[in-house]
């Protein structure tokens, strides 16, 4: 069916609020009531599209074809002279007259008839396994997208980077900052991205008056974190003292007795213990990855419990921003030093640790590290109001820390806090940490049989936090469209009886209870294939104009021929405009040869006098005289040849009362 595809996306008419007026004083005839009337937009499906597009450019033809009809009269009129002229102005001017398109030809056909005749459920793992794997997919398209389309070798002008309100996001990049935490920690500059501007219409989507709209400031700050001094030896849970059997819930499950290295970065909260990003020697040796990323986040104002925090060191603790600390296990062979302070590898191998035994270079320390200084800000879009310049917790989104913002605007900035939380850096390093590290591309395989790696460069953290960065703008662009149609998942059985074990992750989402969100999930646009949209006032110009030319084609001569009448003036130009016409130079041609005699001379359409019914033809003697000699030469079954032209000639010629 043409219109399956808009079960999801709404077709017909629909305001587009985030648009705005580029040149008021073009439309000074219409009255605007916000904006309306250059905001009216008609989505149809694509097959639509086509057909109305197709008649757009019939239409468009049709008025031009008119136009042009205009332009002839005028030109006609102002060239016509009672005086005598050359027979190049009068071939000119008839060509002026006569010119016809497909619809005036119509036209004059029609004119000549008319004249001769007128979510709840007790299944909680099932329930919980959704919701990861929807992140864990949104994730995953958002990666793709940002290596598609934002990252440096990228075409973001592909079909592929055409399916949100703008391909990418812009942002700046500084590669030269200074240490976001205490400088003893920093190995080298540190880096920073900063998005600021980013508007909820325009950018996400989000379909609200301009008035209404909230703008994003998005800044992360990175830097490899050496993390070496407070390291501790390699050894068991007793040499180490450790009194926590799970080791700070880094090694569930792994015998006291076996041999690791912790980092006292900070203390654990939920465990309440100071030793983290504990490595066992044997996952260390034989680890089921390449690469290995652990992370935990300090978060401002942070009270639940969903999420790996870390209360830091002082070295490390910022109070006005999230702090995200990334340790990175490599288990590679490169072929040579590799001096990048995230992937250090300055260790010599005799190629015990790949498949190959290929001598080469192994990672410097077990785990090393890098820390990112995240912040964020949301303002309206008039800066009346601004939350704070800190980490996600730390902005205020309750009714009551909103309440000077309209209705609108407070579900906007709510919507917005849920967008920033959901892609904040530590929820993509839990669901795509290793899997989306630009080292990947270096690997000589998948990562988990040769152990061989490409060299990497000196600078090669700085990709990978510009990667960690576009994904998190890739996702701030997804967000809007999930939220208002999410990603539907079967992650039961679904040819099971119990439907209450059948858990579509769609049955668990509840909607908003708040109007104004609910409302929102009806506002949120993005850009779709399978469909074409127009806007509205366009159309109307286009056609209403179109229709204007055609009014003024038809009626101009008649108001011109009215003046002429009434003035005295330009009486001849009238008599030449009509004489020149097609059916009027018939009639001449027609009295030419004694036809006649004729009605409405003065008119664009003359008639025989004689009414209907009356036949004559306009064929010339030579042309006639050839038809009747083939006519006679086939009842009579001559075979004319050169001699007996002559004689037929002559016996068709008596016929017709001419001289042979």
């Amino acid at each position: 069916m043409w219109w399956e595809s808009c079960e999801k996306i709404h077709c017909g008419f629909w305001i587009n609020l985030g648009q705005s007026i580029k040149s008021r004083s073009a439309l000074t005839l219409i009255r605007l009531d916000n904006n309306r009337a250059t905001q009216s937009t008609l989505t149809l499906p694509t097959q639509w599209g086509i057909i109305l597009t197709a008649f757009l450019a019939l239409f468009i033809r049709l008025a031009g074809s008119y136009l042009w009809g205009i332009i002839c009269f005028a030109i006609h009129q102002s060239n016509a002279s009672s005086e005598p002229q050359d027979d190049t102005y009068h071939q000119i001017q008839v060509a002026l007259r006569n010119t016809d398109t497909e619809a005036s030809l119509g036209w004059k056909l029609f004119r000549s008839e008319q004249r001769s005749e007128e979510l709840k459920d007790p299944t909680k793992f099932d329930t919980f396994s959704g919701l990861v794997v929807m992140a864990r997919y949104g994730y995953r398209r958002s990666a793709g997208y940002a290596r598609s389309c934002y990252a440096q070798t990228s075409d973001n002008s592909s079909n592929a980077c055409e399916i949100h309100t703008q391909p990418t996001l812009l942002y700046n990049i500084s590669l030269s900052e200074p240490c976001p935490f205490d400088e003893k920690v920093c190995n080298g500059t540190a880096m920073t991205a900063d998005m600021d501007g980013l508007r909820s219409d325009t950018d996400l989507g989000i379909n609200t008056l301009p008035e209404s709209a909230v703008t994003l400031r998005q800044t992360w700050t990175c830097v490899p974190v050496d993390a070496q001094p407070y390291a501790t030896q390699w050894g068991d849970s007793d040499e180490l003292h450790m009194n926590i059997s799970t080791d700070g819930r880094w090694n569930e499950g792994v015998p006291r007795s076996e041999k690791r290295m912790c980092y006292k970065v900070g203390t654990d909260e939920t465990e309440q213990t100071p030793f983290l990003f504990c490595l066992t020697s044997n996952a260390l040796k034989y680890g089921d990855s390449s690469y290995d990323i652990k992370s935990s986040t300090s978060f401002v104002k942070y009270n639940g419990s969903y999420a790996p925090i870390f209360n830091p060191i002082p070295e490390l603790d910022i109070q006005d921003a999230d702090v995200t600390l990334i340790g990175l296990v490599s288990r590679i062979t490169y072929p040579e030093a590799i001096q990048d302070p995230w992937f250090t590898a300055t260790n010599h191998s005799n190629g015990t640790n790949n498949a190959y035994s290929a001598n080469g270079w192994t990672a410097t320390h077990p785990r090393s590290f890098l820390g990112c200084r995240q912040r964020y800000q949301l303002c309206t879009a008039d800066r009346s109001y601004c939350s704070p310049y800190t980490g996600v917790y730390g902005i205020p989104r309750d009714d009551k820390d909103l309440e000077n913002l309209n209705p609108t605007q407070r579900a906007v900035f709510q919507l917005m806090w849920k967008i920033i939380w959901f892609t904040q850096l530590n929820f993509q390093l839990i669901f795509i940490g290793r899997e989306n590290l630009i080292a990947n591309d270096y690997l000589w395989d998948g990562g988990t049989q040769f152990g061989l790696s490409a060299a990497l460069p000196p600078n090669h953290w700085q990709s990978e936090v510009s990667n960690f960065f576009n994904v998190s703008l890739a996702a701030l662009q997804r967000a809007p469209p999930a939220f208002a149609q999410p990603p539907a998942f079967d992650v039961g059985n679904p040819n099971t009886a119990d439907q209450d074990k059948n858990a579509n992750i769609l049955r668990y989402i509840v909607e908003p209870q708040d109007a104004e969100m609910r409302r929102l999930c009806d506002r949120i646009k993005m850009r779709s294939k399978a469909h074409t949209s127009f806007t509205v006032l366009g159309l109307f110009l286009l056609i209403g104009i179109g229709l204007l030319i055609m009014l003024v084609n038809a009626i101009l001569p008649q108001l011109a021929a009215y003046w002429q009448r009434r003035t005295g003036l330009g009486a001849y130009k009238r008599l030449e405009w009509v004489e020149s016409g097609a059916f009027q130079l018939q009639r001449m041609a027609a009295e030419g040869r004694g036809i006649g005699p004729w009605q409405g001379k003065d008119d664009d359409m003359p008639t025989l006098g004689g009414g209907r019914g009356e036949v004559f033809t306009l064929a010339g003697m030579s042309l006639r005289a050839r038809v009747e000699m083939l006519d006679l030469g086939r009842t009579r079954g001559m075979q004319v040849g050169a001699g007996m032209a002559g004689i037929m000639l002559c016996e068709v010629a008596r016929r017709w009362r001419w001289v042979c």
